[in-house]
Parts: C-alpha cells; structure tokens; sequence
C-alpha cells in the first residue's frame, strides 16, 4: 500500500502598505457614500491597519462594492498641478489626495468635490491663481474651513464648519488669488451642475 504525502499548506499573502493604504481608500468613499457610519468606518480602518494578510484585509471590506472601475484615478504627480496660462477643472468621479495644491499663473481653477472619492477623512487642498478665479463646490455634508486671501477683486465664500448631517470629511480649503475672484459655494449633492461651469 502505498503512501500519499499530502499536500503542504500554502500559506496565505501578507499584506503590503499600498493594499492597507488602498483599502482604507475604499472604506473612506463607503462613508461618504454613507455605507458606513463613522464609528464603522473607525473600527474597520483600525481593523486594516492591524492586519497581516490580505485575507485579513478583503475581510475589513465585506459588503461593499468593488471599486468603480470609471473612477478618475490622478497620480501623486497630480497633487502638485502648476500651469502658467491655462484651467484645471476637476468634477464627476476623480480622487481627491489627502493633500495637494494647484497653482495657475494666468487662468482659472474649478472643482466640484460632490462626487468626488476622498483619500483622507481630513483633506488639505491648497488653490493659488495669480490672476484669474477660482471655483470649488462641496457638498453639504462634509465640514470645510476656507482661509487664504485675495488682494485685488472679490470673495465670496461658504464655510461649513458645523454641517447638518455627521460630517464624513473636513476639507480645509486655501484659497489664494493676487487678482481676481474666489468662489465657494455649499450644496447639495443632488444639485446638478450648471451648464456654464
């Protein structure tokens, strides 16, 4: 009678940063999606970060959808845009980094955050434009703080500091023109957005 060796386990893939890092990603965009609550998202995102394998990390992920294979994904290089004379318009589906800044000689800056998929609870996004204006339109539910200054035109600017709704996010927003105009504006998600942006 012969004897068979079974086989040797194969033991499971552990974990790298980058997968940790991205599916926390998921779990920020759950929440602002509101497929988490804040304590869920707390608990999950800690639960990531302990993780050893990625079997353990695809657990932290259970019940939500696979990301959005449309989503607009801009690479680290994308977080410190700077043009000398043009625009940098930012809506629909695209990520938001955690920090960034966008800078524009002579031009304008437009973003609507609405849809946008945020990479941090707590995102800082810096807007310089030297001559020219800047847009940016968030929704309601996330808490924002504007600062920055304009020397030379107009501002004007909605902060949300205490939003209706448990806020998902904070962005703290700088907004910086030497002349021209600043924008601001708190809305709804379900608004639709102008033709004329």
């Amino acid at each position: 009678m012969s004897s068979e060796i079974a086989p040797r386990p194969v033991p499971e893939v552990l974990a790298s940063d980058a997968e940790r890092e991205a599916a926390v990603a998921r779990l920020n965009q759950a929440v602002s999606e509101g497929r988490l609550t804040i304590t869920e998202f707390t608990d999950r995102s800690g639960a990531v970060y302990a993780a050893r394998t990625r079997g353990d990390v695809d657990a932290c992920l259970t019940g939500l959808p696979e990301p959005d294979p449309d989503l607009v994904e801009h690479s680290a290089a994308d977080s410190g845009t700077d043009l000398m004379v043009g625009s940098i318009k930012r809506y629909g589906r695209w990520r938001l980094p955690a920090a960034s800044e966008l800078a524009v000689k002579l031009g304008t800056v437009k973003l609507d955050l609405r849809d946008a998929a945020f990479s941090a609870r707590d995102t800082h996004l810096r807007v310089q434009v030297k001559v020219g204006t800047i847009k940016v339109v968030v929704p309601d539910n996330v808490r924002l703080i504007v600062t920055g200054e304009t020397r030379v035109g107009s501002r004007q600017v909605e902060d949300n500091p205490l939003p209706r709704a448990v806020p998902a996010m904070t962005v703290r927003l700088t907004a910086v023109t030497g002349v021209g105009t600043v924008k601001v504006h708190v809305v709804s998600r379900d608004k639709p957005r102008s033709p004329y942006w």
